[in-house]
């Protein structure tokens, strides 16, 4: 029995350290409590989020840094298959926008060597002087996500310039299942370990004090980088955090370009740190909500 008792403590010690550390010691598939909503919920434009998918934090309605163009973006989990939800928000796509395509086909989905990806980018034209509502949709699996499911990503920006993006009809069968949730990080942990391009990745970008990783849902660019949702924890300073995130991001010695959109529940501060060819092109985007829940969107792409 008191060989029973000493394995019971050396046990409950084990886990009291790893909680307090802010470390998991197995994966946690999912999203944490309180940051999901399910399907039929509302997204800006007339969207709502398909059956087969949950809506994770709050859209991120934001003027871009660079031109000011008025944007959203949603990020969605699948927590269906992958092919029907797909599916099912095509049809709300092509239904909003009112353009002619069928679902049915799952535009847009293909495997291209070793990844599977769906995307696809349609355009409601507007007459002058309203400017056109371009949206694009991308799902894919992600290595080293958090969360062991698909992400899906619906995004809009108005603009005077709209370009449709071809897509062909989904070849048919089942989509490939996504890798297996990795433990979610602790604070100075790697934010995305396997999808960054260089040495010393793993050492600078790191989840930072006052966040928690969602999850991953952009391995980058083709050859590198990553998108990340963050939540901010109850207190800490959204507008600072984003800041170090940004300054994290950044590459050369020059400024960081910067833009502040002030909606009716909510206030966005975004930041673009150098970057560029020889190196990584950031986004930093903070959701500072009136109500108190508060993320981080941050997007690095290697050039």
């Amino acid at each position: 029995m008191a060989v029973g008792l000493v394995a019971v403590l050396a046990v409950t010690v084990a886990v009291v350290v790893a909680v307090r550390s802010g470390n998991r010691t197995a994966a946690d598939p999912g999203v944490p409590h309180g940051v999901a909503s399910p399907g039929g919920s509302t997204l800006p434009d007339g969207f709502t989020v398909p059956e087969g998918a949950q809506l994770i934090g709050t859209p991120l309605e934001y003027e871009t840094v660079d031109d000011g163009a008025s944007s959203w973006t949603a990020i969605l989990s699948v927590t269906g298959d992958p092919i029907e939800t797909w599916s099912a928000m095509l049809a709300e796509l092509f239904s909003v926008l009112r353009v002619p395509n069928d679902a049915s086909d799952a535009l847009g989905c293909a495997t291209y060597d070793v990844f599977f990806e769906c995307v696809i980018t349609r355009v409601r034209n507007e007459p002058a002087p309203a400017t056109s509502l371009q949206v694009t949709l991308e799902m894919r699996p992600v290595p080293g996500d958090v969360t062991g499911h698909y992400s899906l990503i619906a995004s809009a920006q108005r603009t005077d310039t709209p370009t449709d993006l071809g897509s062909r009809p989904w070849s048919g069968g089942p989509a490939p299942s996504p890798p297996p949730a990795r433990v979610r990080p602790g604070v100075g942990d790697p934010l995305a370990p396997e999808t960054v391009a260089y040495d010393g990745d793993n050492e600078r970008y790191v989840l930072l004090a006052g966040t928690e990783l969602l999850l991953q849902f952009s391995p980058g660019s083709v050859t590198g980088g990553f998108g990340v949702l963050l939540r901010v924890s109850p207190g800490a300073d959204v507008q600072e955090i984003a800041a170090a995130y940004a300054e994290q991001a950044r590459q050369f010695d020059a400024p960081t370009r910067r833009r502040v959109t002030t909606n009716e529940n909510s206030t966005v501060y975004g930041y673009v740190p150098s970057g560029g060819a020889g190196g990584y092109q950031g986004e930093v985007y903070g959701l500072d909500s009136d109500s108190g829940d508060d993320y981080i969107y941050y997007t690095l792409f290697n050039d």
